[in-house]
């Protein structure tokens, strides 16, 4: 069977394949052998297209969609980006970036030197020293520095900056310019420093006026002590009750319980410097408790309350 479109052109020239020569015969279905491989060539080509076009387009919306993301991260990062070439020219911007030079789009600054759009300072003691950007991109390194003032308007602002290279193909193209506004930090890192400036001088006062206070309440209680001595001495002449040596004895010992409170409160400033040192040393437990008891035993006598101590096994 010859291919459709031969019989097509032998009927248009007059050429019936059925009655034609035995030679010629063969000639045709050589040409119609040839027709259908031109066919199936052809079938392939245009299939290759096809998927070929289908790729092409799969690629072009995945590049898109990528680029949207990219742009829709940049466009979210709330430190300014700007994109430069080798000539230190700007290329993109992010909003960012745009807030910090106060101009509202691209068009305003692009292809304008970054180094007259931007004036940075490097803070000294005496004079602000200009940083140029421009031979920090040709460079070719990465370049992060802070405490770095922005003149924006007719004040300086705090800006931390770094300087990255960008390659294509391991030859510099440009670079990426990165500024952040650090003024809240600045202001929190002050803030911070006169808290801790208020809270020590608010420990000093606290230490001088326990100092004061144990001053004052030592100096009469050593008065208090000294009379409690003599009474003390006059009880043991005889001449006296026994209550009143009993009293005497209570007074001069509660009076050294409260200095050594006293000495404790002082001691207080030694533990805050970390210069408190701490002694081993053994205690009696009857002692102690019996000191208690002599401390609390005027209080109960005043409400009529029984105070006793008693001792199954005295400890020494």
């Amino acid at each position: 069977m010859l291919h459709p479109l031969l019989l097509r052109q032998l009927k248009k020239a007059g050429i019936d394949p059925d009655r034609a020569d035995p030679s010629l015969v063969h000639l045709l279905d050589r040409v119609s052998s040839a027709y259908r491989e031109t066919d199936q060539d052809r079938y392939l080509l245009e299939r290759s297209v096809q998927i070929s076009s289908d790729e092409m387009r799969q690629l072009h919306e995945q590049i898109a969609k990528e680029r949207d993301t990219l742009s829709t991260i940049m466009y979210s990062i709330p430190i300014g980006i700007y994109a430069v070439d080798l000539e230190g020219r700007i290329i993109h911007t992010n909003p960012a970036a745009r807030d910090l030079l106060g101009v509202e789009n691209d068009d305003c600054i692009k292809n304008t030197p970054i180094d007259e759009l931007i004036e940075l300072y490097q803070s000294d003691a005496v004079i602000n020293i200009p940083i140029y950007l421009l031979p920090l991109i040709l460079l070719g390194k990465e370049f992060n520095a802070e405490n770095i003032q922005m003149k924006r308007g007719q004040r300086l602002m705090p800006v931390s900056i770094s300087v990255n290279p960008v390659r294509a193909k391991s030859e510099l193209v440009g670079a990426v310019v990165v500024l952040t506004d650090i003024t809240s930090q600045k202001q929190a890192e002050a803030e911070l420093r006169q808290a801790r400036s208020n809270a020590e001088a608010a420990n000093k006062a606290k230490s001088e006026f326990l100092a004061n206070m144990s001053h004052e309440i030592r100096t009469p209680m050593t008065a208090i002590l000294g009379f409690a001595d003599t009474l003390a001495d006059y009880s043991k002449s005889g001449d006296c009750l026994p209550e009143i040596s009993e009293a005497a004895a209570t007074i001069k010992h509660n009076g050294r319980y409260l200095l050594n409170i006293i000495n404790d409160i002082l001691d207080l400033s030694k533990i805050e410097a970390g210069k408190m040192t701490i002694e081993t040393a053994e205690q009696s437990p009857c002692l102690i408790v019996g000191e208690v008891v002599s401390l609390m035993r005027i209080r109960a006598d005043e409400k009529k309350l029984p105070l006793n101590l008693e001792y199954k096994k005295r400890y020494s």
